[in-house]
């Protein structure tokens, strides 16, 4: 009889306290608002995690201030994760590939915030076969794709995202101005706020 055990107490070494790790494929099964898979929003549904005003992308940790939490995309930090005011965050999730996010016991190597530590991993090429996701919201639009150049040695990803508000709202202000113009009324001036395009290409090399 052979008996295979753990070391307990390495596990409790191992143990992390407020820290919660997810897939960009996790992100993607979540329930979605307008159809848009979110980051932060997908944070917001953890313990000890406040939205703020519902619906937007605020992040108030055990009754921290949304700019105590600190955000890094494949190691370097991020000062500005919203579009829209926001509605959105700046991460296309189709691009993540894993995220790990601390609201305790920070490790030393981050510092520098003292409610939260959210570090984001982007996905790796594919360098045997390609696939690619495309996705359409109310408010936006999202494709990837990733693949190899040279089978088994050079591959590329690449995610763009864009937001079509801006297809909607253009026509009907032109329309609202030219029956002002015809009544003598002030126009409505048009600031291109509404839209936002975002984009990650990379290209690997196997050694």
């Amino acid at each position: 009889m052979v008996v295979n055990g753990t070391d307990a107490e390495r596990n409790l070494k191992a143990a992390e306290m407020g820290t919660h790790s997810m897939s960009g494929q996790m992100i993607l099964n979540l329930p979605e608002m307008f159809g848009e898979p979110d980051v932060v929003k997908a944070l917001q549904t953890l313990p000890g995690v406040s939205p703020g005003i519902e619906g937007l992308t605020g992040l108030y940790v055990r009754g921290g201030d949304n700019d105590q939490n600190l955000f890094m995309l494949q190691g370097l930090p991020l000062y500005q994760v919203s579009h829209l005011g926001g509605i959105f965050s700046s991460f296309n999730v189709a691009t993540i590939g894993k995220l790990d996010f601390y609201k305790a016991a920070f490790p030393a190597k981050y510092g520098g915030r003292i409610s939260s530590i959210t570090d984001i991993s982007m996905t790796r090429p594919d360098f045997e076969k390609y696939h690619g996701r495309v996705s359409i919201g109310l408010l936006s639009a999202n494709a990837y794709v990733s693949g190899p150049i040279i089978k088994n040695r050079t591959a590329f990803a690449a995610g763009f995202r864009r937001s079509w508000i801006d297809v909607v709202s253009v026509p009907m202000l032109a329309i609202i101005n030219a029956s002002s113009k015809k009544e003598g009324k002030k126009h409505i001036a048009y600031y291109n706020f509404t839209d936002f395009f975002d984009g990650k290409v990379e290209i690997s090399q196997m050694s």
